[in-house]
């Protein structure tokens, strides 16, 4: 089980600086949508925190926050194949736009 966004927010904050509120939430609420269907075997995958915390550094470092959601959390799903690495991109671009 994952904390409740605002306790994943805090965590987060002890791992980065000046997280951008608004888009690390977007993130962690991304998270939580994998989590999801990885409870419900969807996806094969499940994220954990140290993504969360990867994808508020990648955001730290001026990376975009959809770009930084297909580096972090996009990428781990290719192992399992087109499907699984297209359905999370569908996923990120209904949430971070095309």
């Amino acid at each position: 089980d994952y904390p409740p966004e605002d306790v994943e927010y805090q965590i987060i904050k002890k791992h980065v600086k000046n997280p951008i509120e608004s888009d690390v939430l977007l993130g962690i609420k991304l998270a939580n949508t994998l989590r999801q269907a990885s409870a419900v075997e969807e996806l094969y995958y499940s994220p954990s925190i140290r993504e969360t915390i990867a994808f508020a550094k990648l955001l730290e470092g001026g990376v975009s926050a959809k770009h930084a959601a297909k580096i972090v959390f996009g990428n781990v799903y290719f192992q399992w194949g087109n499907v699984e690495f297209q359905k999370v991109n569908d996923i990120i671009t209904s949430m971070f736009g095309s």
